[in-house]
């Protein structure tokens, strides 16, 4: 079954690891993270992400967002603070 992700203005899409993997990276660059690091900050997050959404047939960004941030923070407070200041800018 695929998760289908429900953004803030109600559009739905489906989930996307890849697009999960690239902002952490994309943030982890931002944040002048090494890349070994990086390779096992974005693991570890999208394992968590991947429990935590788990035979879910929805799932809102909201709630995605404070599974990512959450884990960044415990991780690599960093990138955690990389991805936020992206969040501003769109």
């Amino acid at each position: 079954m695929q998760t289908v992700i429900i953004k803030k203005d109600a559009a739905k899409e489906p989930w996307s690891e890849e697009k999960l993997r690239n902002s952490i990276r994309a943030a982890a660059q931002d944040a002048g993270v090494d890349e070994e690091r990086t390779k096992a900050v974005t693991n570890s997050v999208v394992e968590k992400v991947l429990d935590n959404i788990d035979d879910e047939k929805e799932v809102t960004s909201y709630r995605l967002r404070n599974v990512v941030l959450r884990e960044l923070e415990n991780m690599e407070s960093g990138i955690a603070d990389a991805w936020r200041k992206y969040e501003l800018t769109k």
